[in-house]
């Protein structure tokens, strides 16, 4: 019982004092609007090795936190959206760089749309004409049964005169 107890006090400790943690950052990259704006650019601009597919901003690891404070320092000592790009590809590598897909990668995805797309019509195209077809041939029944009663109402007439 009392070492349960002793180990969630610690466990209590040690949560407590990692929520207060906070990195040491230079007062300068706090303060100044425009090097939060240069880094949060940077951030959302360069992919992230560490976590595949998801940029910087994105990314939970904290190698990429070390690298994001690198970018803040970068954007303190003044340097541009692109200098600080072009200094994190060479310091770091060209894994960080974010290339645009050539056209047909997604090419197969156009036919499958374009495949999806002709099947849709086609099939609207069969179910409204055979329900075209079905009321033609129900109206010519309906035209049909009122002709055999319009003679049969005739008939009925004729002979109930002739019995008179």
């Amino acid at each position: 019982m009392k070492k349960h107890f002793l180990i969630s006090f610690v466990l209590t400790i040690f949560a407590t004092a990692s929520l207060y943690a906070q990195p040491v950052q230079p007062k300068e990259i706090v303060a100044d609007g425009k090097v939060y704006q240069v880094a949060n650019q940077v951030n959302q601009q360069v992919l992230s090795p560490f976590c595949p597919g998801k940029t910087l901003a994105m990314c939970t690891s904290p190698a990429a936190a070390d690298v994001r404070r690198d970018i803040q320092v970068w954007a303190a000592q003044g340097k541009k959206v692109d200098e600080i790009k072009e200094t994190l590809f060479e310091e770091y590598g060209e894994e960080y760089r974010m290339s645009e897909p050539p056209w047909w990668d997604n090419f197969g995805l156009f036919i499958g749309i374009g495949f999806a797309f002709l099947i849709s019509i086609s099939a609207i195209v069969f179910i409204s004409r055979n329900r075209i077809e079905k009321q033609i041939q129900e109206d010519d029944r309906d035209e049909e049964k009122l002709e055999e009663n319009s003679d049969d109402e005739y008939l009925n007439e004729l002979r109930a005169q002739y019995q008179d």
